[in-house]
């Protein structure tokens, strides 16, 4: 009686018990599986123990964090226009928290952005403290003249510049009290 041809992919009897390929693998299996669930649970350990000082409304862009200052974007697009203009942040800071809104330091020199490569070069964020449990509030100071002239096809119209939402305004430093 002829033996059967040999598969290469078959693995030949180990009868001495010294390599045992399907026992090696289960054990390598169940130590990714627990190093896995291990670093999960650090993960969630972290998280509970950063707990993030303020609370953001939906659609707000998040705030970038800065060696414990964070930067704040714009949450809409702001419609400009001379004088001192509020803007709601959409950040509540939370209790035992207090804040301080200053001027990012490219925006201080040159100018507040706007829609296009122009920078509004007389504007600027004023300072400003948030308190415990506030939402943050900016002020905008614009000193420079807003109204431009687009053309269209029907002619033109005058119309002001816009501050783009998520354009980069201040930096938020927060202190735990």
């Amino acid at each position: 009686m002829a033996r059967p041809k040999k598969n290469g992919a078959e693995q030949p009897l180990n009868l001495d018990g010294n390599n045992m390929p399907m026992e090696n693998e289960n054990a390598q299996q169940s130590q990714e599986n627990t190093a896995q669930q291990q670093s999960e649970e650090q993960v969630e350990e972290n998280k509970e123990e950063y707990e993030l000082p303020f609370g953001i409304e939906d659609g707000v862009p998040f705030p970038i964090d800065d060696n414990g200052s964070f930067i704040i974007y714009a949450p809409t697009d702001i419609g400009t226009r001379k004088g001192r203009i509020p803007v709601n942040m959409g950040i509540t800071l939370r209790e035992g928290y207090r804040g301080l809104i200053v001027p990012i330091t490219a925006n201080a020199i040159y100018g507040l952005p706007t829609e296009s490569d122009y920078r509004l070069q007389h504007s600027d964020v004023i300072s400003t403290q948030v308190g415990e449990e506030e939402e943050v509030r900016l002020v905008l100071s614009i000193n420079d003249e807003t109204m431009i002239q687009e053309q269209t096809n029907f002619g033109s119209r005058s119309r002001n510049l816009i501050i783009p939402k998520g354009t980069p305004l201040a930096v938020l430093m927060i202190f735990k009290l």
